[in-house]
């Protein structure tokens, strides 16, 4: 685990890692973590884990069941780091039943924002929910406030993903969650947390996550 004394530097192998021609479409600067969700026919057969992994793989044209944490393909797994530490991709491989694994800081719903793009040819795209199993194995899924990246013709739009990926939707409906909570993804309430991914062809979706 990266101490807090080498966020700078870490991020800075992030920022060199990610897609940089479309760097000018995210309308914040300065250190950032990059993660790249990359749809593949044939996944690697590892679990893809490396200190600076900045990619996760998913099964392209696959749609998951978020109810089924069983079966857990097209699953990106999240778990609490320590507060003020750097996202690290655990597991890269949600092509088997095993789904990934993304680490986040465990006050990242709070402390940072995230911001994302779907990159790849036009008319695909990638739709990820967050979703929260509590302790009697209920699933909760922001099924109110999915975030839906659609990449379509002209330049790719950059949206600003905060509440879709580092929170949960209690109750509320479309759009934005309306009229419900948004619960930090790391509320004790939740004992596991989930990024439930439908891919639509979409090759490549981008993530940056910026601390406050």
């Amino acid at each position: 685990m990266f101490g807090i004394t080498r966020t700078i530097a870490a991020f800075s192998v992030a920022f060199l890692s990610g897609v940089s021609a479309f760097a000018a479409q995210f309308p914040l600067n300065g250190t950032h973590y990059n993660l790249n969700i990359q749809g593949k026919t044939t996944c690697a057969g590892s679990d893809l884990t490396g200190s600076n992994r900045h990619t996760i793989q998913v099964l392209l044209n696959f749609s998951s069941n978020p109810l089924d944490i069983i079966d857990r393909t097209n699953k990106i797994f999240l778990t609490a780091g320590p507060a003020g530490s750097l996202p690290v991709v655990l597991d890269g491989n949600a092509c088997d039943k095993n789904g990934a694994l993304f680490q986040l800081p465990s006050d990242v719903s709070t402390t940072w924002t995230a911001w994302a793009v779907a990159l790849s040819k036009p008319n695909t795209s990638t739709n990820i929910v967050s979703c929260g199993v509590d302790q009697f194995g209920t699933v909760l899924c922001s099924n109110a406030n999915p975030l839906d990246l659609v990449r379509n013709n002209g330049k790719p739009v950059v949206l600003d993903a905060t509440t879709q990926l580092l929170f949960v939707c209690e109750g509320g409906s479309l759009p934005n969650c309306n009229g419900g909570t948004l619960v930090p993804i790391f509320d004790p309430s939740f004992f596991l947390v989930f990024w439930n991914v439908d891919n639509f062809g979409n090759r490549n979706s981008q993530i940056r996550f910026y601390p406050d």
